[in-house]
Parts: C-alpha cells; sequence; structure tokens
C-alpha cells in the first residue's frame, strides 16, 4: 500500500475577507430594500386611508354611502315576511326602491346645503378689471365687479375687522351642482350687511338669518333687540340691489349680489347606480 503525503492546506486570508465582506454587503442590501419596501408599503396603505377618508367625508361620499346604507338594510329578509314574499319583493320592487332612496337622499342633501350660508370677506382689489376677490371657505374665491367710482367706499363698508363684528358678507347658494366631490355655488346671492355704517343704530349686529324673495324684492331677517320687550325679535330689512348703486355717492347699508358660477370643474354624475355602491342582490 503506497503512502502518500498529506497535502498541507493553506488558509487565503485575504480570500476569506473578501468573502466575508461581500457576504455583509449582500446582507446590507437585503435590509434596505426591505426597509425601502416597507416604507413603501407604509405610504401606500396611508395613501389609500387618505383617499378613502377624504371620500367618505366629502359631500359626494356621505351622499353614496348614506344611499348604500339605507338600500342594503331594505335588501335584507325581514322577520315578519316569508321567503316568497321576500322573493317578490326583491324581484319586483329593487329598481324602483333604490331610485326613491336615491332622489329622498339628493334631496335631503340639497336642502341641507341651501340653507347654509357663507362668511367671506373681501381680498385684493383690481383695478384693471375693476374687481373684488371674496375669500370664503377659507380658500375658495370669487369675484365681484366694482367700478372703481365706489370701490374705496365698499371697502370701507365692508371690510373685514378682527375681534369687531362691524360688517359681515354673506354668501347664500340658490343653485348647486356637484364637482370634484363637493357641492359648488351655481347660482346664489351674497349679502354685504354693514350694521353701523351711515349712522349709529340699535338693531343689533347679530347678522342676516334668512334671505327670501317677496314681491320680486329680497329681504334678509335679522334679530332685533326690543328692549321695551326684553326679546330678540326677527324683522325683515329689504337690501339694495347691488347693479343699482354704481353710481352712488354713498353705500346703503345692505345691498346684495346676485352671482354665477366662474368655476370651470367638471359637474359629477349622480344618478349613480347601487351597482356603482358594489351593491349585489340577494340570489335566489
Amino acid at each position: 500500500m503506497l503512502n502518500y503525503p498529506l497535502k498541507k492546506i493553506v488558509k487565503d486570508q485575504d480570500k476569506t475577507d473578501e468573502y466575508e465582506e461581500e457576504l455583509k454587503r449582500e446582507e446590507e442590501e437585503y435590509e434596505r430594500l426591505k426597509q425601502i419596501k416597507t416604507q413603501k408599503e407604509y405610504e401606500i396603505e396611508r395613501e389609500n386611508y387618505r383617499i378613502q377618508s377624504e371620500y367618505e367625508y366629502s359631500d359626494y361620499g356621505n351622499l353614496q354611502i348614506s344611499v348604500k346604507e339605507e338600500f342594503q338594510a331594505w335588501l335584507l329578509k325581514s322577520e315578519f315576511e316569508t321567503t316568497t314574499e321576500f322573493e317578490t319583493r326583491i324581484k319586483t320592487q329593487t329598481d324602483s326602491k333604490y331610485c326613491a332612496i336615491l332622489k329622498q337622499k339628493l334631496d335631503d342633501a340639497l336642502k341641507r346645503r341651501l340653507e347654509r350660508f357663507s362668511f367671506a370677506t373681501i381680498g385684493e382689489y383690481n383695478a384693471e378689471t375693476e374687481s373684488y376677490s371674496l375669500i370664503y371657505n377659507k380658500t375658495d374665491t370669487i369675484s365681484i365687479k366694482v367700478s372703481k367710482n365706489i370701490a374705496k367706499e365698499f371697502y370701507s363698508a365692508f371690510k373685514y375687522k378682527e375681534g369687531n363684528r362691524q360688517s359681515e358678507i354673506y354668501i347664500y347658494p340658490t343653485k348647486l351642482a356637484m364637482a370634484n366631490n363637493y357641492w359648488e355655488i351655481v347660482n346664489g346671492i351674497i349679502v354685504f350687511n354693514n350694521f353701523w355704517y351711515g349712522g349709529g343704530t340699535t338693531e343689533g349686529n347679530l347678522g342676516a338669518v334668512k334671505v327670501y324673495k317677496k314681491n320680486e324684492r329680497f329681504f334678509y331677517e335679522r334679530k332685533d333687540n326690543k328692549y321695551n320687550k326684553l326679546t330678540h325679535e326677527y324683522e325683515p330689512y329689504q337690501m339694495t340691489d347691488f347693479n343699482s348703486i354704481q353710481n352712488f355717492t354713498q353705500l346703503p347699508r345692505s345691498i346684495l349680489f346676485r352671482i354665477k358660477s366662474q368655476s370651470t370643474k367638471t359637474e359629477q354624475n349622480l344618478e349613480f347606480k347601487y351597482t356603482d355602491l358594489q351593491i349585489s342582490l340577494p340570489k335566489f
């Protein structure tokens, strides 16, 4: 039997270190990519939550959710109806019931929004276009024409003073449309109400409560202090149409301005189907 000499194993320390460093780099890269993936998933989840929350709190979202909840409740079988009665109801009344729910919810939403007015403040005057910008809902703006001969007086009369409700501007919608998930004013009335301008009064600075039209004239109701009766009573005040005061030398105390939409947003279709709400009918 032949005896071979044992082969001596020589360790190449440089190559071993290089290999270990490569493994370390691969582990670090793996962890880096893992963190990027986790962060990306978190950002996607947060963005989806933001979109969903924004939808749910929007006018359009509230409308769809309200319709969906009531219609889904109607689709459930009542304990007081037989299976045959339930099947007949679903097969024969589904479309008409959904349309009735949608119409009622839409009417209710419009009524609530039309009853709500917005406060506005006067922005900068544009001498080139002879117009003021009004700011409402914090960021929304609308432009109104005010001739230069009364622009300064107009600003003095109706500017907002912090801590002093001397004058207020109200925007009342008369027609609305849904755009970008929110009700937008298509037509409306702006009430410029100055309580003290042009002379003192004891009628109280409690603001316009209701605007209405009677005999082709516009009025607003405001609480008046009745000191002899120790009560507040609603009294009508006629407002001057803004178009009739362009050449006045002094502004009336309360004026109105009729507005039309200046928005270029696309109106949303409100005749959505129950399938658009991801509602499935019972299967028989």
